[in-house]
């Protein structure tokens, strides 16, 4: 898929109310049964082959890890799964940090052409979906 499709597909919108996906742990839970659990939900979105799903729970575990006070301790809960996986939850997070229901929207964007994104791509589509949120307020 090229860039201009990506940027294309980023900006769908669409009438109908969108219910984000509450995440697969309760928000009392232990930190490390939160992060098992979202890792555990990544995984098996991704051998079902649901693109939203395993994009929505890569969004859910990097916040989790955003969360923590250090970075040597984000570090020792990356550690814990592939860099595959490190890698696809970052860029997830960081093009949809402030506009995470437009995951939902996306049509043609999965986790493989996520993991293959340029910075400078996910800088672009960042500044690009904060200006299509701004105007869809």
């Amino acid at each position: 898929m090229d860039f201009s499709e990506i940027l294309k597909d980023i900006q769908q919108t669409t009438s109908e109310e969108i219910n984000f996906s509450p995440p697969p742990y309760l928000e009392e839970e232990d930190f490390q049964i939160k992060f098992s659990a979202t890792l555990k939900s990544i995984t098996k979105s991704i051998c079902l082959k649901n693109t939203q799903l395993a994009m929505i729970n890569s969004f859910y575990l990097e916040q989790l890890l955003d969360q923590l006070s250090t970075s040597s301790e984000q570090l020792r809960y990356k550690h814990k799964m592939s860099l595959h996986y490190a890698t696809i939850i970052k860029k997830t997070f960081n093009i949809f940090e402030f506009f995470s229901e437009q995951i939902l929207r996306m049509k043609k964007l999965d986790i493989q052409t996520i993991r293959k994104i340029t910075r400078s791509q996910i800088r672009r589509l960042r500044n690009n979906l904060l200006i299509f949120a701004e105007a869809a307020n």
